[in-house]
C-alpha cells in the first residue's frame, strides 16, 4: 500500500489555521504525510477555496530561516521569501504533524529557487544564444553545488524528516519551459529543447575537462536553431531525430547526465534523510538517480496522462495540481487505484492551497478506495 502525501505551503497553515488544516488532512482526507514547502520558485498561487487572500504572490526563496554554518563553502546565500510567515515556525508545524502521526517531508525547488539569481546572476544557466537565465541556477557551478548541499543539510536538520523532495533538479535554461516567456507564442518542443541546453562557463569548463568539445556543441546548437527558424512552414523533426547524427551533442548529453548523477550522490551524502527527485519529460529520466536507500525518483503526472503499469522498486508518483483540478473525482479514484496496483511506494496528491473542495473530495475517495480494495478493478470511471 503506498503512502499518500499532500504538499502544504506554510502560509496556508497560518492563514487557515494549523490545527484545522492538519486535522482535516489526517482525519477527513486520510493522508499518510505532509510535504512542507521550504524553498520555492517565484510563483503565483490561486487559492480555490475561500481563504484570504485568494491570490498569493511570492518572489520565491526560503520559507525558513537558514543557518549560516551550512553555507560556509559557497559565496551564494539563499534569500528568504517575503511570504515567510513567522507566526509559526516550520519546526512547530512539523511537530504538530508528528503529534498526529503524519510523516513530514520538505520540498525545495533546487535550481529554480527564488531570490538567488537577483543577487548572483553569474550563477545562472546560459543558453546557446548566449542569454543568461533569470530563472535557473546551473548545477555545474561549484557554488551552486555547495549551496544545494547546504540546503539539504540545513533542512534535514530542522526536524525528523521523512525525506526531502527536490523539484527542478536539472541543467536547463528554464525560460525555454515558460509559456509565453519567449514571445511569439510557444516555440516547437524541439526548439525549446535546443534553447534549454546550458552552455555557461561552468558547463564549458567541466565538459571540456571530461573530454567533450562543448564550444563546438554550442556552435552546432546555434546552427540547428537558425536552421529551424529559417525554414518556416516546414515540419520540425523531434529533437532526438534532429540530433541523431551529431555525436558531439550525444557526448554533451552524456556528460550532463553523469554530472547530475554525481551531484545527486553528493547531495545524498550531505542530507540526513532520503532525497526524492521529481522527474518528468522536461527532466528526462532521473539523471543517474535510481531508487535506493539514499534517493528515490518521483514520476510527475499531468492531466490526461496515465501512470506506468508497473513501477520501479521504490518509485513514487506525483499528481500535479492540474490533474486533480481537470478531471472528475472518479478519474482521480481510478488513477490512484491503478497506481496502487502498479506498486508505487508513495503517491503525491497535489498542493493543499491550490485544490478546491471538490478536488479534495476526489482525493479523499481515492485514498479510501485504495486502502479498502487495492486489487479491485471495478471502480467508477468516466
Amino acid at each position: 500500500m503506498p503512502r499518500f502525501y499532500i504538499t502544504v505551503h506554510p502560509w496556508d497553515l497560518v492563514d487557515e489555521g494549523i490545527d484545522p488544516v492538519l486535522d482535516r488532512l489526517r482525519g477527513e482526507i486520510g493522508v499518510s504525510g505532509v510535504t512542507l514547502s521550504m524553498g520555492v520558485s517565484p510563483m503565483t498561487q490561486l487559492r480555490r477555496r475561500a481563504i484570504a487572500p485568494r491570490v498569493m504572490r511570492s518572489q520565491g526563496g526560503l520559507l525558513f530561516s537558514p543557518r549560516e554554518e551550512f553555507y560556509e563553502t559557497t559565496r551564494l546565500r539563499p534569500g528568504v521569501s517575503t511570504a515567510l510567515r513567522r507566526k509559526v515556525t516550520p519546526v512547530e508545524m512539523a511537530e504538530r504533524c508528528l503529534e498526529r502521526s503524519l510523516a513530514v517531508r520538505a520540498s525545495i525547488h533546487a535550481t529554480t529557487l527564488g531570490r538567488v539569481l537577483s543577487k548572483y546572476p553569474d550563477a545562472g544557466c546560459r543558453n546557446a544564444l548566449d542569454d543568461r537565465s533569470a530563472l535557473s541556477l546551473c548545477p555545474a557551478n561549484p557554488d551552486v553545488q555547495a549551496l544545494l548541499s547546504g540546503l539539504v543539510a540545513d533542512v534535514g536538520s530542522q526536524w525528523p524528516c521523512d525525506g526531502i523532495v527536490l523539484h527542478d533538479f536539472r541543467m536547463c535554461w528554464a525560460e525555454a519551459d515558460q509559456p509565453g516567456a519567449l514571445g511569439g507564442g510557444n516555440p516547437d518542443p524541439t526548439i525549446r529543447t535546443l534553447l534549454g541546453q546550458c552552455f555557461c562557463e561552468s558547463c564549458l569548463r567541466s565538459a571540456g575537462e571530461a573530454g567533450v568539445d562543448a564550444l563546438s556543441a554550442r556552435r552546432l546548437v546555434q546552427t540547428l536553431i537558425d536552421k529551424v527558424w529559417q525554414s518556416p512552414g516546414k515540419p520540425v523533426p523531434p529533437f532526438q531525430e534532429l540530433v541523431a547524427g551529431y555525436e558531439i551533442l550525444h557526448g554533451m548529453e552524456a556528460w550532463r547526465t553523469q554530472a547530475l548523477g554525481t551531484l545527486a550522490e553528493k547531495l545524498a551524502s550531505a542530507a540526513s534523510c532520503p532525497l526524492v527527485f521529481v522527474v518528468n519529460e522536461r527532466n528526462a529520466n532521473p539523471p543517474g538517480v535510481e531508487a535506493n536507500g539514499a534517493f528515490r525518483a518521483v514520476s510527475s503526472l499531468h492531466g490526461g496522462e496515465e501512470p506506468k503499469g508497473e513501477a520501479d522498486p521504490g518509485e513514487e508518483l506525483m499528481l500535479e495540481d492540474d490533474y486533480a483540478m481537470q478531471v472528475v473525482s472518479a478519474d482521480v479514484v481510478a488513477v490512484v487505484q491503478r497506481a496502487t496496483r502498479a506498486g508505487y511506494a508513495a503517491i503525491h496528491l497535489g498542493n493543499w492551497g491550490s485544490l478546491s473542495d471538490a478536488a479534495l473530495t476526489g482525493i479523499k475517495q481515492a485514498i479510501r478506495y485504495a486502502r479498502r480494495s487495492p486489487g479491485d478493478s471495478s471502480l467508477p470511471h468516466r
